[in-house]
């Protein structure tokens, strides 16, 4: 028997209870559980956990910070939909667009023209999309604003 432990912000399980996570969310891993030593394995799985966790909220504190203009916020719409590696199905272009730019529900909950207001009109957005491709759409968002996030500072025109 196996024992497999993730922990991430998404994290899709399927029918077969298989389940994944974004990148580095495997926090527990072992094919031969026999004679597993469940008080050795646990602690340090807990304590990655705790790193990533910790790591993940810095993230998002600096996607609350890092500020758009309507013009970078446009750029980086196309650049989502339409760029050289489009992270999102083309379809959902208006959608997106409407949340963050029109959408007075979202406004109140995101007042503040961030990565981060972006980031959940995106994650809005995919939730039409059936189960596998709304996980998929999730990560490489994640992964996009993450890129973005990580390359520069929050000064961008």
């Amino acid at each position: 028997m196996s024992i497999q432990a993730v922990a991430a912000a998404r994290v899709f399980v399927c029918d077969n209870m298989a389940f994944s996570g974004s990148s580095g969310s495997v926090v527990l891993k072992k094919k031969h559980t026999s004679r597993l030593d469940l008080a050795a394995v646990v602690p340090e799985a807990i304590d990655q956990f705790l790193e990533r966790a910790g790591t993940f909220r810095l993230d998002l504190d600096r996607m609350r910070d890092f500020s758009l203009t309507d013009g970078r916020a446009k750029e980086l719409l196309f650049d989502a939909f339409a760029g050289r590696s489009p992270v999102m199905p083309l379809r959902l272009l208006p959608t997106v667009g409407r949340l963050y730019f029109d959408d007075d529900g979202q406004r109140e909950k995101f007042p503040d023209r961030s990565l981060w207001a972006l980031n959940n009109a995106f994650t809005e957005a995919v939730k039409v999309l059936k189960p596998v491709p709304q996980h998929n759409a999730g990560l490489r968002i994640g992964r996009y604003c993450g890129r973005l996030l990580h390359r520069g500072s929050p000064s961008v025109n």
